[in-house]
């Protein structure tokens, strides 16, 4: 059985709940809604990302900026002829790696709750 640096197994399920904490930016499911469309999509407009993960424009501003500090996502705002004023949300190096880390984690986390509700 492999084991986290602290000699706990590595897929116990109070390690990886601890792992899911240290991405704190990630600790509201919007902000995991809107790295998910954006794990797939790459980049998205605003509108894009508002009709998908079905929230107010300002919990998304607000869900944006916390991403944005954390390094996970570049707000890009521009002009374009068609259509005036766009702002573009593009996922990180860095903000692809903490999405697909929590992903994982929480798939790990799943199977351990589903074994231990088998035995």
């Amino acid at each position: 059985m492999t084991q986290d640096d602290n000699g706990n197994p590595a897929n116990d399920t109070s390690t990886l709940v601890s792992k899911l904490s240290m991405l704190g930016a990630l600790s509201n499911s919007t902000r995991v809604g809107i790295m998910v469309v954006l794990l797939a999509l790459k980049k998205a407009t605003f509108t894009d990302i508002l009709v998908a993960v079905k929230t107010s424009k300002s919990s998304l501003s607000t869900s944006l900026s916390i991403l944005e500090r954390a390094g996970y996502i570049k707000i890009e705002h521009g002009f374009f002829r068609k259509g005036g004023p766009r702002t573009v949300i593009v996922i990180t190096a860095e903000g692809d790696r903490a999405i697909t880390e929590y992903l994982d984690l929480m798939d790990k986390l799943t199977r351990n709750i589903k074994q231990k509700n088998m035995e």
